[in-house]
């Protein structure tokens, strides 16, 4: 699958419109679909032309102020995630903490809970700052495969499960950042919170990340597909 992808995206590159316009739209889609997923996994119906409000500042009657909360965060973290990205800096626990930061959870966790959505017992609270550091390092040395290595860094936040409610939010930032940075498009995941929780928990349960690998691998190909749609019909018209 890493082949097709990998053509897929140069084919992307490849067509992609001289035009500001066109790359600016590219530039807040990647935001729009992430927080679509965001909130789908959250179990938050928040429609999309919702969340392109959200995005421009403006409230919605259809959706709680904890989610226009939750836009604006994430839209800041994406935005100051820019200039690292194009300064070829790997994700680490400097910057995961300056994104948390960002995001308003500055303090990890202070108890040894089960987390009973996804069926495991996470490491001692204190030696969260070990397992994180020792994940981003992971990620480091994994730079064959990229998706592969978002993914894995996106299980390990989870399963060391820093903060509380702000664990998957966070962990879902560090990929943002990760997938961005090897050059691809954030793609739509498509789980809702019962799947997401599901998936989440058998990864756990099995140790085994292969299948949330190959959901974020069709997914990704599914958006540079309609990425490139979309240029060659910008083409025809600039």
């Amino acid at each position: 699958m890493l082949k097709q992808i990998e053509a897929k995206l140069n084919e992307v590159k490849t067509n992609l419109p001289d035009n500001a316009q066109f790359k600016e739209w590219l530039l807040n889609s990647n935001l729009w679909s992430w927080i679509y997923s965001c909130f789908l996994a959250q179990g938050q119906n928040v429609s999309k032309p919702c969340i392109v409000d959200m995005t421009e500042g403006k409230l919605r009657d259809e959706a709680p102020l904890s989610c226009y909360t939750f836009v604006l965060a994430v839209k800041d973290i994406y935005m100051d995630m820019q200039n690292d990205i194009s300064m070829l800096s790997d994700p680490s626990l400097k910057l995961f903490k300056r994104w948390a930061k960002l995001f308003g959870c500055e303090d990890y966790r202070q108890s040894n809970p089960v987390i009973f959505e996804y069926g495991f017992v996470p490491c001692h609270f204190r030696m969260i700052d070990e397992e994180l550091d020792e994940a981003f390092r992971k990620y480091a040395s994994s730079r064959e495969d990229g998706i592969k290595a978002s993914a894995d860094l996106f299980l390990d936040i989870i399963k060391a499960f820093p903060y509380d409610e702000e664990t998957v939010d966070m962990a879902f930032v560090v990929l943002m950042y990760c997938l961005l940075e090897h050059g691809y498009p954030l793609p739509e995941l498509g789980l809702t919170e019962r799947d997401f929780n599901a998936m989440i928990s058998e990864c756990m349960k099995e140790k085994d990340y292969s299948n949330f690998y190959s959901l974020l691998g069709r997914n990704i190909y599914n958006r540079l597909d309609a990425i490139l749609l979309i240029e060659k019909q910008a083409n025809e018209i600039l």
